[in-house]
């Protein structure tokens, strides 16, 4: 039985902390968020960085293998901090980076060639997202620092339409990132 602890920080990763992941909260011009759906998960979109990427290379990889997007203004957020026990014994602490970006387009709908899978692609309001994550209260956290930044530091404003976009299979008509 593996049992996962996680702790969100809104600061740079410690030295020594190994980075095995990292994940985009990426919006679009009206402050939707991009999830991915896999069957009856949610997730952002990102992955386990290569040998010699940075952060803004793996998430920039990530997306067009996983969402078939492109990106701009990727901005670091945070990170989780992930203690792992399998049955019993302590797994060595990672970290999972958090970054921010604006959604600047989308591609036709492909398969995931690391995985082989296709995720549905939707966007929909921080607070939407941060539920259908369900992260608990580091998953509001995240999605909150996120749309700071996206206010703060983008000039975006969240939409008050609670409408879940699906961007399946392809773009909507007419619709634009920016």
């Amino acid at each position: 039985m593996t049992r996962h602890s996680t702790t969100w920080h809104r600061r740079s990763v410690p030295a020594g902390l190994p980075v095995k992941q990292v994940y985009g909260i990426i919006s679009d011009r009206a402050g939707r968020i991009l999830l991915l759906q896999d069957g009856s998960r949610f997730n952002l979109p990102g992955g386990k960085p290569a040998r010699g990427e940075t952060f803004c290379q793996t998430l920039q990889r990530e997306c067009m293998e996983e969402a078939q997007v492109t990106l701009s203004r990727i901005t670091y957020l945070g990170f989780v901090r992930v203690s792992e026990h399998h049955h019993g014994r302590s797994v060595p602490e990672y970290a999972q980076v958090r970054m921010v970006a604006l959604l600047d387009r989308i591609l036709n709908h492909a398969t995931d060639p690391a995985t082989g899978r296709t995720y549905a692609r939707l966007m929909m309001v921080p607070r939407k997202a941060a539920s259908a994550l369900n992260w608990g209260s580091h998953g509001f956290a995240q999605i909150q620092a996120a749309t700071e930044v996206l206010i703060e530091e983008y000039g975006i404003t969240s939409t008050m339409d609670e409408t879940v976009l699906n961007l399946e299979p392809n773009p909507p008509r007419g619709w634009a990132a920016s």
